[in-house]
Protein backbone atom coordinates (compact mmCIF):
# COMPACT_ATOMS: atom_id res chain seq x y z
CA UNK A 1 0.00 0.00 0.00
CA UNK A 2 1.67 3.30 -1.14
CA UNK A 3 -0.02 7.01 0.48
CA UNK A 4 0.48 9.70 -1.89
CA UNK A 5 0.34 13.16 0.46
CA UNK A 6 0.16 16.79 -1.82
CA UNK A 7 2.53 18.10 1.35
CA UNK A 8 6.15 17.18 1.80
CA UNK A 9 6.96 14.31 4.53
CA UNK A 10 9.79 16.15 6.49
CA UNK A 11 10.79 13.48 8.77
CA UNK A 12 11.36 15.31 12.65
CA UNK A 13 13.54 12.72 13.73
CA UNK A 14 11.81 12.28 17.00
CA UNK A 15 12.97 8.13 17.34
CA UNK A 16 8.81 7.39 17.15
CA UNK A 17 9.16 5.14 14.43
CA UNK A 18 12.65 3.24 15.44
CA UNK A 19 10.75 2.16 19.20
CA UNK A 20 7.76 0.21 17.36
CA UNK A 21 8.96 -3.82 16.66
CA UNK A 22 9.27 -3.82 12.92
CA UNK A 23 12.00 -5.07 10.74
CA UNK A 24 14.71 -2.90 9.37
CA UNK A 25 16.10 -4.75 5.85
CA UNK A 26 19.52 -3.83 4.77
CA UNK A 27 20.99 -5.01 1.55
CA UNK A 28 24.82 -5.42 1.25
CA UNK A 29 25.25 -1.98 -0.64
CA UNK A 30 23.73 -0.11 2.70
CA UNK A 31 25.45 -2.35 4.74
CA UNK A 32 28.65 -1.17 3.01
CA UNK A 33 27.76 2.37 3.60
CA UNK A 34 26.50 2.07 6.81
CA UNK A 35 29.85 1.01 7.61
CA UNK A 36 31.79 3.78 5.88
CA UNK A 37 29.59 5.67 7.62
CA UNK A 38 30.56 4.45 10.89
CA UNK A 39 34.12 4.22 10.20
CA UNK A 40 34.08 0.46 11.02
CA UNK A 41 35.16 -2.17 8.61
CA UNK A 42 32.09 -3.78 6.33
CA UNK A 43 32.94 -7.45 7.73
CA UNK A 44 33.01 -6.37 11.38
CA UNK A 45 29.76 -4.24 10.82
CA UNK A 46 28.10 -7.24 9.15
CA UNK A 47 29.38 -9.82 11.85
CA UNK A 48 27.83 -7.72 14.93
CA UNK A 49 25.24 -5.70 13.63
CA UNK A 50 22.81 -7.71 11.13
CA UNK A 51 21.64 -11.31 11.04
CA UNK A 52 20.50 -12.91 8.00
CA UNK A 53 16.82 -14.57 9.01
CA UNK A 54 14.84 -16.81 6.25
CA UNK A 55 16.65 -15.47 3.41
CA UNK A 56 17.05 -11.52 4.79
CA UNK A 57 19.43 -9.86 5.73
CA UNK A 58 18.57 -7.46 8.66
CA UNK A 59 19.31 -4.40 10.55
CA UNK A 60 16.89 -5.15 13.08
CA UNK A 61 13.58 -7.13 13.84
CA UNK A 62 11.44 -7.62 17.16
CA UNK A 63 13.95 -10.48 18.41
CA UNK A 64 17.09 -9.08 17.03
CA UNK A 65 18.18 -5.42 17.99
CA UNK A 66 14.94 -4.06 18.03
CA UNK A 67 16.03 -0.33 18.46
CA UNK A 68 18.90 -1.01 16.51
CA UNK A 69 20.85 2.49 16.50
CA UNK A 70 18.92 4.31 18.59
CA UNK A 71 20.43 6.88 21.04
CA UNK A 72 18.89 8.33 23.62
CA UNK A 73 15.31 6.95 22.89
CA UNK A 74 15.32 9.68 20.51
CA UNK A 75 18.13 9.92 17.96
CA UNK A 76 19.58 7.75 14.94
CA UNK A 77 23.25 7.37 15.14
CA UNK A 78 23.11 6.47 11.57
CA UNK A 79 20.33 8.29 10.07
CA UNK A 80 22.85 10.34 7.50
CA UNK A 81 23.37 6.62 6.35
CA UNK A 82 20.20 4.59 7.02
CA UNK A 83 18.57 1.71 4.81
CA UNK A 84 15.60 1.85 2.38
CA UNK A 85 13.59 0.53 5.05
CA UNK A 86 14.13 3.68 7.37
CA UNK A 87 14.09 6.33 4.20
CA UNK A 88 11.05 5.66 3.44
CA UNK A 89 9.09 5.27 6.24
CA UNK A 90 6.03 5.73 6.61
CA UNK A 91 5.32 5.98 2.92
CA UNK A 92 4.80 2.48 2.01
CA UNK A 93 2.79 0.06 3.79
CA UNK A 94 2.10 -3.45 3.64
CA UNK A 95 -2.06 -3.26 4.32
CA UNK A 96 -4.23 -1.21 6.04
CA UNK A 97 -3.47 -2.04 9.62
CA UNK A 98 0.20 -1.40 9.08
CA UNK A 99 -0.92 1.91 8.17
CA UNK A 100 -3.42 2.93 10.87
CA UNK A 101 -0.53 1.79 13.35
CA UNK A 102 1.94 4.27 11.54
CA UNK A 103 -0.76 7.30 12.31
CA UNK A 104 -0.54 6.15 16.06
CA UNK A 105 3.19 6.53 15.86
CA UNK A 106 4.59 9.27 13.92
CA UNK A 107 3.58 13.19 14.12
CA UNK A 108 4.50 14.05 10.77
CA UNK A 109 2.22 11.34 9.37
CA UNK A 110 -0.44 12.36 11.44
CA UNK A 111 0.56 16.10 10.51
CA UNK A 112 -0.14 14.95 6.40
CA UNK A 113 -3.47 13.16 7.35
CA UNK A 114 -4.98 16.15 9.00
CA UNK A 115 -3.89 18.58 5.78
CA UNK A 116 -5.31 16.00 3.33
CA UNK A 117 -7.75 13.60 4.45
CA UNK A 118 -8.67 11.96 2.31
CA UNK A 119 -5.20 10.02 2.59
CA UNK A 120 -7.01 8.62 5.94
CA UNK A 121 -9.04 6.15 3.52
Amino acid sequence: MKVDFRGTFQCQQCGACCQTSGWVYITACEGQRVAHFLKIDPVLFFRNFTIREDGWLLLSSPEFKPHCFLQDGVHCTIYPARPRTCRVYPMIFSDVEEYQAALTICPELRRLVKTNPEAQE
